[in-house]
């Protein structure tokens, strides 16, 4: 169901890929610190952005932050929270978005991220 999921998101139809997202996120949560498990909240988190469920999608990049950690995924930690501070800084919450990029930024140097960091400061800068 994710691989399906996957091909919908790809192919620019975020609502048939949460459809997909869901039905295989039983079943692919309780793998644990399985490295599809990060793969999954990732998707599903942007296939939300993309749909413009902003609430869900705030739940889902939240949920997979520790697994993209515990993975080491540097690069997915620092999207996911630079996703979640786009929607913060969207809906008024100006210090919650300069957190979410503070932490983005740390994670970026942890990973050796040059451009990330770099793009990531630019965007934090321009909170303050």
């Amino acid at each position: 169901m994710y691989s399906v999921g996957l091909f919908y998101y790809m192919t620019k139809k975020p609502t048939e890929a949460l459809s997909y997202f869901r039905q295989s996120e039983e079943r692919i949560a309780a793998l644990g610190s399985h490295p599809v498990v990060k793969e999954l909240y990732y998707y599903k988190g942007l296939a939300h952005v993309e749909a413009g469920e902003t609430e869900e999608a705030k739940r889902t990049f939240g949920a997979g932050l520790r697994y993209m950690q515990e993975g080491k995924d540097w690069r997915k930690m620092c999207a996911a929270l630079d996703h979640l501070a786009t929607i913060e800084q969207k809906a008024g919450n100006v210090d919650v978005a300069r957190k979410l990029l503070t932490d983005a930024v740390q994670f970026a140097q942890q990973g050796d991220l040059r451009e990330e960091r770099k793009e990531l400061r630019k965007k934090l800068d321009a909170l303050t």
